[in-house]
């Protein structure tokens, strides 16, 4: 919002199906409601999701205000190009064209939405970052770091890690805030950038007990978990390893497995054995935290923070584990939770909590201890949402270059007469461009001239000959050394210095077409258009279907549905 008086505005994007049940959309969900908490109204964007879909989780229905969403086909976006403009190893190493396309919405609704802060999920899209408007706090929520995960896989699975720390880190930098989940994370951020504004924001959970005390006898266990290649390892491990031990040890044991992981179960045969009862995907957990006697999270590896052991501990139930289930936690072993790194150690620390009661309570207590010192929502969100107050405390925007307008009304005027020039570079068959200018203007124009299927920029055109040799994804060149066989035409991107930059091109290349956003008719003395005739030719001269994909909002890009 361009008003200091005005509610300030967040929007959020959840790079996956927000329907889909994970620990990644528990975290996202606990990050909102702080956003929310400090002040903030919040709009979504996820790439698939209906209304009826967000009150699942949210039935009071005041989380998001509105829901952005890809609708089926998306021809305006050209993902290749969009891959080019975003370029970095990592993410290029992550991304499919889908996810390019995704991100190409994302950056078009959030750089022109008029928004106070935006917030991503997942280091992998912090290449958004650098293409919003000028001023908008930005908040990237990391949930796990993809360098640490790929490295353990290189060990484990023996396949090469593309990128390292480093290169993750560098995604975070210029963010006003970067969370993480625990204390592992933090320590491996700032060791490498110290610097950064990190902020520990673990995940939250509320306190709600069960009485398992008074039950003389415990035999059932329960595995919930999601699908990857991690998860996938991890049940097979325990099927294969741990349950036969476990099983002959103590037969009355019973295990009921939920979630995705349920599909892995059934390739293993494991809806085979009386003694599984294997669930699938379920509404709701908390019936089977109430049935079950202790929770099973047998991690082979993995990083973040595990959920499922947070959510079992704030209802007091046990829970074993193996090394991995504690990153990211301050979980002393043996006192909140058993601990256990081999399978025949891990059946017998199964077996002897289920027959000891006093071991089972004294577990069951310090976990709830535990979740109320670290994880509830006061305490585990508190840093996040001071530091999230303080961010809208300090907000301004910056004016539009030499205009008085502010940012997001520069961004939706420089929508409508982007669509125009794009109709121009088309109708000339212009097909490669080149960007006169690398300032704030290219950074705001960029994610709109892709959003609306612009011609692909093949560099950004400067008058200072020291400008770093790359800027924004692309690289930099100065005027009079520009490949003219390169591109068909020359993009001026300004809104202060046109005219100026209109006469530097036709003296050092008369042949190449120009192509002015704000003054699209030159007078015949060569200046610009005068603000009113510009104001009309806006109302009156945006070409048919360009008009429709500039209109107002980003309905020509997403779907906008209420919540």
């Amino acid at each position: 919002m361009s008003s200091h008086d005005a509610p300030p505005r967040a929007l959020v994007f959840y790079p996956w199906d927000i329907t889909l049940p994970q620990g990644a959309r528990l975290l996202f969900l606990n990050y909102s409601r702080t956003l929310r908490d400090a002040g903030l109204r919040l709009d979504l964007f996820t790439p698939t999701g209906r209304t009826q879909d967000l009150r699942a989780f949210d039935p009071a229905g005041d989380l998001f205000e509105r829901l952005f969403t890809l609708p089926e086909a998306t021809a305006c976006v050209r993902p290749r190009s969009l891959a080019r403009f975003l370029h970095n190893r990592m993410c290029q190493a992550l991304l499919s064209d889908a996810w390019w396309r995704t991100m190409a919405a994302a950056a078009s609704v959030a750089s022109s939405g008029g928004y106070d802060l935006v917030a991503v999920h997942y280091t992998r899209y912090a290449a958004i970052r650098q293409y919003l408007r000028p001023g908008v706090r930005t908040v990237l929520f990391t949930y796990d770091l993809d360098a640490v995960l790929a490295a353990q896989e290189e060990q484990v699975c023996g396949i090469p890690a593309p990128f390292a720390l480093e290169d993750e880190v560098e995604l975070m930098r210029g963010f006003d805030i970067v969370t993480t989940v625990g204390p592992a994370d933090t320590m491996r951020v700032t060791a490498v950038a110290p610097e950064l504004p990190v902020i520990e924001a673990p995940f939250c959970a509320t306190v709600e007990p069960h009485d398992r005390l008074a039950r003389r006898e415990a035999n059932n266990l329960l595995i919930v978990s999601n699908r990857g290649r991690f998860f996938d390892l991890s049940f097979r491990w325990f099927y294969e390893q741990v349950w036969p031990i476990l099983r002959a040890r103590r037969p009355g044991t019973t295990l009921t497995i939920a979630g995705w992981i349920s599909d892995v179960a059934r390739v293993l045969g494991a809806d085979k054995d009386p003694a599984i009862d294997v669930k699938g995907l379920v509404d709701s957990v908390e019936p089977l935290y109430e049935a079950a006697d202790v929770l099973l999270a047998p991690y082979y590896y993995g990083d973040g923070v595990k959920t499922k052991i947070v959510e079992a501990l704030a209802r007091g139930l046990p829970v074993v584990t193996t090394p991995p289930g504690l990153s990211n936690t301050r979980l002393v072993p043996g006192r909140d939770v058993v601990v256990a790194a081999d399978a025949e150690s891990y059946a017998k620390a199964v077996a002897d909590l289920l027959d000891s009661p006093p071991t089972r309570a004294a577990l069951s207590a310090a976990g709830v201890d535990y979740v109320r010192a670290w994880h509830c929502p006061a305490a585990g969100s508190r840093d996040l949402r001071k530091a999230t107050r303080l961010l809208l405390e300090e907000r301004r925007e910056a004016p539009g270059a030499g205009s008085g307008i502010g940012t997001a009304g520069l961004g939706e005027l420089l929508r409508r007469l982007a669509a125009w020039t794009i109709s121009r570079c088309a109708s000339d068959g212009v097909e490669r461009v080149a960007l006169f200018g690398a300032g704030t203007h290219t950074r705001l124009l960029l994610p709109i001239w892709y959003a609306l299927g612009g011609p692909p920029v093949v560099t950004l055109v400067v008058t200072d000959p020291s400008t770093d040799a790359a800027s924004l994804g692309l690289p930099v060149c100065t005027l009079a050394d520009l490949d003219r066989t390169a591109v068909e035409g020359i993009v001026l991107s300004s809104k202060r210095y046109e005219p100026e930059m209109a006469a530097a091109c036709r003296a050092a290349w008369p042949d190449l077409p120009r192509y002015s956003i704000w003054a699209p008719q030159e007078t015949q003395a060569g200046g610009p258009l005068p603000e009113v005739a510009l104001r009309s030719a806006l109302s009156s001269r945006i070409p048919v279907g360009a008009a429709e994909a500039a209109g107002t909002g980003s309905r020509g890009l997403c779907e906008i549905r209420g919540s």
